[in-house]
């Protein structure tokens, strides 16, 4: 018996690590594939991250018994669904010889979504304008899904370098530079391009003209840590 089945992503965002799982009562899987990913006879397809509109077709060849085949599948992703109700198929095939099929009982629970692996994906950070001194920096960005994105501010300052140790009050000694932490801080920014907003007081202090190094970090609502993106701007009166 083969099995034709489609997998829509009918939200209005990409559906991240999306899944398909299914169970065949009363047959044997023989064969599953996907046109995009791939399957296990468990039955599993891992189909990857579906874009919004993207349709997946899904064929199944079971073999059958002596018992009517009872097909369910359930569909999932990381994103959760706000509308669940569509993410569920279930038909029942009778198969020649058999008694006919008993009346179809309650529908067992879905098994529980899959854990969010999926780290978000934070954009290159960029000056939205010229960084002044005594004035709020923005810095522009993306975000592939909501997420707290963690700001550190750090001066580079010219140095000497005194063993391991680069000192900007040294005199002498090669050529370095000496990193001082200034602040930090944590905005919770949505999905889409985002905007990031130095104050013009961070740590108690105004940014004084030189450069600066920012280090961003973005952790979505599983705990996933996004790779961190870096932007060297320099600060002028």
């Amino acid at each position: 018996m083969t099995y034709l089945l489609r997998v829509v992503n009918n939200g209005v965002d990409a559906a991240p690590a999306a899944a398909l799982d299914l169970s065949a009562g009363g047959a044997t899987p023989v064969l599953a594939s996907a046109s995009t990913g791939g399957c296990t006879l468990a039955v599993r397809c891992e189909l990857g991250t579906l874009a919004r509109g993207q349709e997946v077709a899904v064929t199944v060849v079971a073999r059958a018994g002596t018992a009517p085949i009872a097909l369910t599948a359930r569909a999932s992703s990381a994103l959760p669904d706000p509308a669940p109700g569509n993410d569920t198929a279930a038909v029942t095939t009778p198969v020649a010889g058999s008694a006919a099929p008993a009346a179809p009982g309650p529908t067992p629970p879905p098994p529980p979504p899959a854990a969010d692996l999926t780290p978000p994906v934070l954009g290159a950070l960029r000056l939205a304008a010229p960084a002044r001194t005594a004035r709020a920096v923005r810095i522009r960005t993306s975000l592939s899904e909501a997420a707290t994105v963690t700001l550190g501010v750090q001066r580079l300052v010219p140095g000497r370098r005194v063993r391991t140790a680069c000192r900007a009050t040294a005199r002498t000694g090669r050529a370095c530079v000496a990193v001082r932490p200034v602040g930090s801080l944590r905005r919770t920014l949505r999905t889409g391009a985002a905007t990031l907003i130095i104050p013009a007081r961070l740590g108690g202090r105004v940014l004084a003209p030189g450069r600066y190094r920012l280090r961003a970090v973005a952790t979505d609502a599983a705990g996933n840590r996004s790779r961190p993106r870096t932007l060297t701007v320099r600060v002028t009166r």
